[in-house]
């Protein structure tokens, strides 16, 4: 989030602060969730940071 251009005009994004608290809170739901599923049923040799490469994929 943040500014950005859109057709060249500068363009901000206005959002509250408690919808950004909102946010996060979903997704460290959503991470502890991934991580949880992933400790039940461990696949051998995926490494902590593709599982976060993953969960923020996922949130975009």
């Amino acid at each position: 989030m943040g500014n950005g251009t859109r057709r060249g005009k500068e363009v901000a994004a206005v959002v509250s602060i408690e919808v950004l608290r909102k946010y996060q809170e979903w997704e460290e739901r959503e991470i502890n969730r991934i991580i949880d599923e992933r400790m039940a049923n461990p696949a051998p040799g995926i490494p902590i940071e593709d599982i976060m490469r993953e969960t923020l994929a996922r949130g975009e």
